[in-house]
């Protein structure tokens, strides 16, 4: 740590070889903390010889409210978190609160950054988007301010706001199976992500119902995972390759559309393609992208909603939203090519 920097509850954690919320929960004497004499002895320790102060603000603002909620989403740049971001936001003017929002991929730990925020007295709650591993406990986050997870499915948690991701894989097989596709791919993000695990399944169920060629390709939700998966599906010969692939993101859509054009495949006479995110951006492209639309504005609102209920007093219960779903058609799908 630089000498000139104000030691932080991290900074003893990482000394003594603890979680900075046991770190604060001993500076504050927390009497529900329970921890070894020795171990409290050796933080109070170093707390005083890194010259630790605790903020101020936080203690007089323990017992009050600071007027604020954090959330927290895994990219700035996927246009779906912007339209998640503007009902959140929507929803906090009617509580009278103010947004504080941060970018947390979902593959990068985060505990410290949730710790710093609540434990010094910034934030009410918080607004989680970004949860990995996806399957965390009724534990996660690591604070005692009430919080809801948002497009995330958590175990145990007590509140997920979330949205009928079987009902979008529903409709995007439903169109190509119609168009005559039995060959279906799903090029998807992290198979850790709850989103892609509550896709794979669906479209898995989907797919051994219906007697369908299904197959979920991993690849970060980014324009250059959807391009490398899309260009590792089209360098397969000809008639082992899907005839109908859905694309989990916008981000990953634009990235597969590119590996089309380079490897000659025309969209849709070729290969057809759906986005499982819509978005106006989609209708002015060369090629413009069918999609399944998704209530993202609703889900941001709703997530906000709990937390608001949540903040006073109330004991919201989880919620999957269900409207408005739809596919959205446009000029990328098209009748089972003939190979």
């Amino acid at each position: 740590m630089d000498a000139k920097q104000t030691p932080r509850l991290i900074d003893i954690a990482a000394k003594v070889g603890v979680h900075p919320s046991v770190v604060s929960r001993t500076l504050r004497q927390d009497p529900t903390l329970s921890i070894r004499p020795d171990t409290r002895e050796r933080i109070e320790q170093t707390a005083r010889q890194m010259g630790y102060r605790g903020n101020a603000q936080a203690r007089a603002l323990r017992g009050a409210s600071t007027g604020a909620v954090g959330m927290v989403m895994p990219s700035l740049r996927n246009p779906v978190w912007a339209e998640i971001v503007r009902g959140v936001l929507a929803e906090a003017v009617r509580w009278n609160l103010a947004v504080l929002v941060a970018e947390v991929p979902d593959d990068r730990g985060n505990d410290e950054e949730y710790v710093r925020l609540v434990e010094e007295g910034r934030i009410d709650g918080l607004l989680l988007g970004s949860s990995e591993p996806a399957e965390r406990s009724s534990a996660w986050p690591p604070t005692q301010v009430p919080s809801v997870h948002v497009n995330r499915a958590v175990k145990d948690a007590a509140c997920n706001i979330t949205m009928d991701e079987t009902r979008a894989v529903g409709l995007f097989v439903d169109h190509l199976t119609a168009l005559g596709h039995r060959r279906i791919t799903l090029i998807d993000g992290p198979a850790t992500v709850d989103t892609t695990h509550r896709r794979s399944v669906a479209l898995q169920r989907l797919g051994e119902e219906r007697g369908l060629e299904v197959q979920i390709v991993n690849a970060p939700y980014n324009e250059q995972g959807g391009h490398d998966a899309m260009a590792r599906l089209l360098r397969r010969a000809a008639k082992q390759r899907p005839t109908a692939v859905g694309v989990a993101s916008l981000n990953q859509a634009l990235g597969a559309l590119a590996a089309t054009r380079t490897r000659g495949v025309a969209v849709p006479s070729d290969l057809s393609m759906i986005c499982l995110d819509d978005d106006p951006i989609l209708g002015f492209l060369d090629i413009q992208l069918t999609a399944v639309r998704m209530p993202l504005f609703e889900l941001g609102e709703a997530a906000m909603q709990a937390l608001g209920e949540r903040l006073s007093g109330g004991n919201p219960l989880s919620r999957e939203i269900e409207d408005p779903i739809e596919l959205v058609g446009r000029s990328s799908t098209a009748s089972v090519p003939v190979r």
